[in-house]
């Protein structure tokens, strides 16, 4: 009695290619999927921080805003014993500099 095997035309050579493609595909895409989930985590982190440095800075601004407020530096002068000038001399070049000009 003959037995006859039919032809396979996929023997275990070609089935262990393709199950390590399919290892390597697998793997790739786990990589990827990790990297896009520690990306996103990172991203939310320096959102809440972004947040934070934006608090402070408007917290720095009205800091300032009130510093250079004009009842406050009027009392400011006052405390350092400045005095408002009604009529201030301004330097004048063509009067105050003729002798740095002759040269």
């Amino acid at each position: 009695m003959t037995i006859i095997q039919p032809v396979s035309k996929y023997n275990s050579f070609h089935i262990a290619i393709i199950l390590f493609f399919l290892l390597i595909t697998a793997g790739l895409y786990v990589y990827q999927y990790n990297a896009a989930v520690v990306l996103r985590h990172k991203i939310r982190i320096l959102e809440k921080e972004i947040i934070g440095l934006e608090s402070m800075d408007s917290e720095l601004k009205s800091g300032v805003y009130a510093l250079i407020d004009p009842n406050n530096l009027e009392n400011l002068a006052d405390k350092s014993g400045l005095v408002f000038e009604k009529k201030p001399d301004y330097l004048n070049l063509q009067t105050d500099f003729k002798d740095l000009t002759r040269r």
